[in-house]
């Protein structure tokens, strides 16, 4: 009985084995770090796990055991060398290139190198995974104090702009302001209201679930907000486009966006808030100091000052006031 073929099997993609001679190994791969046995070794594994590389340093054994970076350099070291020897002995010592990627790592890709691969750099690869491992492990606590010291960030900034274009002098064709109340309801109004057919001006429903773009409709990061939203109520991106549906998905989405306008605005409040009871605290703690400072000062004036002694009075002057 004969099965039919996977149909998926054209993308399992086989690693091609790295090979090589005698006279290779001393020419190019000759490393005192690394034994023939050891290198063997590593090749194999490599060939037979497919560059799973997590496997890979679980399933290496010899001693002393290596980090997950040594073993990478190595395999992507011989792979490069052997690839490259081979494709300039082939064009007569040339080495081609294109857009500075030499040719020989397009024809071989199936060894598992690349050109990011060519030259593996142990340090950064080492600093990548401690600080991913450093991200990983952050506390709840750790992450809240990197929202809110970007928010302070983001307030620094946006008063920086502020205090720039006031310095240059405001624009005579710059639009008021708005209100955060009003802002979210020109948001929310970006979606437009539901079409109605007109003689000779046919249009689908199908048009209404398009969310709008560009100046007169909402920002990338606003509809990336909406999708996530309507992602998490369950919504379905395409909802069967009838008119009852069509007018409750945007009815949905009005009141979502109306929401994120708010919770942006009430961030932007409460930052704004914080500054100013800050810089309040601040302002009364350097009132009290002044104020102690003052209150020392004038005490320090006070024993600086010479006190005045009383006059000395003799007996007699004494009995002629007591004859008076």
């Amino acid at each position: 009985m004969e099965f039919a073929e996977y149909p998926y099997a054209r993308f399992n993609t086989k690693l091609e084995r790295v090979t090589y001679t005698d006279d290779e190994y001393e020419r190019l791969l000759a490393d005192r770090h690394w034994t023939r046995s050891d290198t063997d070794y590593l090749i194999n594994l490599c060939h037979r796990l497919d560059l799973r590389w997590p496997v890979i340093l679980d399933r290496y054994a010899p001693v002393p055991p290596r980090p997950l970076e040594q073993l990478q350099r190595r395999y992507y070291h011989c792979a490069h060398a052997l690839a490259r020897d081979r494709y300039r002995r082939s064009r007569g010592g040339r080495l081609e290139s294109e857009g500075g990627v030499p040719a020989y790592v397009d024809q071989s890709q199936a060894l598992g190198i690349s050109s990011r691969t060519r030259d593996f750099d142990v340090a950064y690869e080492e600093k990548r995974r401690r600080q991913a491992h450093v991200a990983y492990c952050r506390t709840r606590a750790e992450e809240a104090e990197e929202r809110r010291l970007r928010d302070e960030l983001k307030a620094v900034e946006l008063e920086s702009r502020r205090l720039k274009r006031r310095a240059r002098g405001q624009p005579a064709d710059e639009p008021p302001r708005r209100s955060g109340l009003e802002a979210a309801r020109l948001a929310a109004n970006a979606i437009a209201p539901p079409k109605r057919p007109q003689p000779g001006q046919p249009y689908l429903q199908s048009s209404r679930l398009k969310p709008p773009e560009g100046a007169q409709g909402l920002s990338k990061g606003m509809l990336t907000k909406l999708a996530l939203v309507l992602e998490e109520l369950g919504v379905p991106a395409r909802p069967i486009p009838t008119k009852l549906s069509c007018d409750a998905y945007d009815a949905l989405r009005r009141d979502i966006v109306t929401l994120l306008s708010l919770q942006k605005l009430a961030t932007s409040k409460d930052l704004e808030l914080r500054q100013m009871r800050r810089a309040a605290d601040d302002q009364h703690a350097r009132a009290q100091h002044a104020a102690r400072a003052a209150q020392q000062h004038t005490r320090a004036q006070a024993y600086a000052a010479p006190k005045r002694t009383a006059p000395q009075v003799t007996r007699g002057q004494v009995q002629k006031r007591a004859r008076r």
